[in-house]
């Protein structure tokens, strides 16, 4: 079996037990898919609600099967169902009435409960690599955990737990997987070639279409508001088929980040990303996108850098022409270029205006909390900012410190930052290889004064990310080893 930790047009294997290149594919299509077809034929069968209490039991069977059958699609399979379990959400309630806790949204992490032992293992010293950082953070988990359980005893905020600690199993996964990383990495871009023009188009056709399910859904919940713009066609600010606006950019940056160097057709994937992610109007993520792709050109290998260069023109150009020919609507590209200009004129910016608000109840609750309020801190300080008409806190940075309080905050601080100083030594062992994931780890970082970016269906990509270049670090290291 070969290995090759190179960039684009590297030499991976395609396949295990047998198989032949020609079935790679195919099998990699049908573990993709089958967490969003089936079910969703189910709920214009049958209706939406037999399906919503079957789905995570569902998930959890064919992550099993999977991992039994071909565990390289495994981390694939984790993909597919934390980008288009939102979607089924949103369709199932439209056919058998809205719930606002839904058991399809517990069924991407369900899929997650058998990355637990890699995380037990790293941080009993059994794996690879630090150990230290893990049992720090898992400890912040476990305090703020218990600060949940007598202050806020809730089942929404004990799920909140979930949204910190399986994205971080997640990783550890990938670590314990090393011996076979090569097959793996290969698997996750693969499947991001497959999932990321699925967002596009769908992203696309919710802008234009505005379907009434989106619709009946953003009613229901109440988000007619600068988070989802208006429920009309050319309005919606899009967040396809995820959670959120926030939750699709990030996922388009760090997807355009990692496939940028995966030859021609990553390269034009990636620039058909740059669509969606421009409609989410997410600058959070566009600044993250533009310090990912910095980190990539610097620690990139030559011919990276050539790519992004030749890749940057080609996709200028291309969008100079569709600015001309007036093949965008005017009103889109209007919007667009106001969210670029409030960058230079934040004074103007409602959104930043509003921050200051929402930062002046960070402060308050955290005064009166010092020692932190547990898990699930977004949604109490939504309702109080609610009553002083502000937005809900949205910032990852403060977020942990009212999750955690000041003093384990700072741990948890301090075992993040550990840890991506690992995947910068992993990095520069691989002399410029993988770069980009660990460009994509930079991006989920730098956003956190205005966003999470290691928890919930963010931290799940992020923290892939993480664990492929650490683990490939790791596997090089050993077979270069005496």
């Amino acid at each position: 079996m070969t290995a090759d930790v190179r960039g684009a047009g590297a030499s991976f294997p395609t396949a295990r037990r047998g198989a032949s290149v020609d079935t790679v594919w195919p099998l990699l299509l049908i573990v993709l898919v089958a967490p969003l077809a089936l079910p969703y034929g189910l709920i214009l069968s049958i209706g939406g609600g037999p399906v919503r209490l079957a789905f995570p039991a569902y998930v959890l069977g064919c992550a099993a099967l999977v991992l039994a059958w071909r565990k390289e699609n495994y981390p694939a399979f984790v993909l597919a169902v934390f980008a288009f379990a939102p979607f089924l959400r949103r369709v199932a309630d439209y056919r058998s009435g809205f719930l606002l806790t839904n058991p399809i949204l517990v069924a991407p992490y369900i899929a997650l409960l058998p990355t637990l032992p890699s995380l037990l293992r790293q941080v009993m010293g059994h794996g690879r690599g630090s150990v230290w950082p893990f049992q720090i953070m898992l400890a912040c988990f476990v305090y703020a955990g218990f600060l949940t359980a007598f202050q806020s005893p809730s089942a929404s905020n004990m799920f909140e737990a979930t949204r910190w600690l399986l994205p971080l199993a997640f990783g550890t996964y990938f670590i314990g997987q090393s011996s076979e990383i090569d097959v793996v990495r290969r698997q996750v871009i693969r499947a991001i070639l497959i999932i990321l023009p699925i967002l596009v188009f769908y992203g696309i056709y919710q802008y234009v279409v505005a379907p009434a399910w989106e619709v009946d859904w953003m009613l229901n919940i109440g988000s007619i508001s600068r988070a989802f713009g208006n429920p009309e066609p050319f309005k919606i600010r899009v967040y396809s088929m995820m959670n959120s606006p926030y939750s699709v950019a990030l996922w388009a940056a760090m997807g355009i980040i990692l496939l940028s160097g995966e030859g021609l057709l990553g390269l034009v994937e990636a620039g058909a990303a740059l669509s969606l992610l421009a409609l989410t109007l997410v600058r959070t993520a566009w600044g993250g996108l533009a310090i990912g792709l910095l980190v990539l050109f610097i620690r990139g290998a030559p011919s990276r850098k050539l790519l992004l260069v030749l890749g940057a023109g080609v996709f200028g150009i291309i969008g100079m022409a569709l600015l001309e020919s007036q093949l965008v609507p005017n009103d889109v590209t209007a919007l667009v270029i106001s969210r670029f200009e409030t960058l230079s004129r934040l004074d103007s910016d409602y959104s930043a205006n509003d921050r200051e608000s929402v930062y002046d109840t960070f402060f308050s609750q955290l005064s009166d909390s010092p020692s932190g309020k547990g898990f699930g801190v977004t949604l109490s300080t939504a309702s109080i900012a609610e009553k002083r008409n502000a937005g809900a806190l949205d910032s990852g940075f403060l977020e942990v410190y009212l999750t955690f309080g000041v003093v384990v905050g700072t741990a948890y601080f301090v075992s993040l930052a550990a840890m991506i100083a690992e995947a910068f030594r992993a990095s520069r062992q691989l002399r410029g290889q993988l770069a980009g994931f660990f460009a994509a780890v930079c991006c989920s970082v730098v956003v956190l004064p205005l966003g999470p970016g290691q928890s919930g269906e963010v931290g799940v990509l992020a923290w892939c990310a993480f664990g492929i270049l650490v683990a490939t670090a790791y596997a090089r290291r050993g077979k270069a080893a005496p």
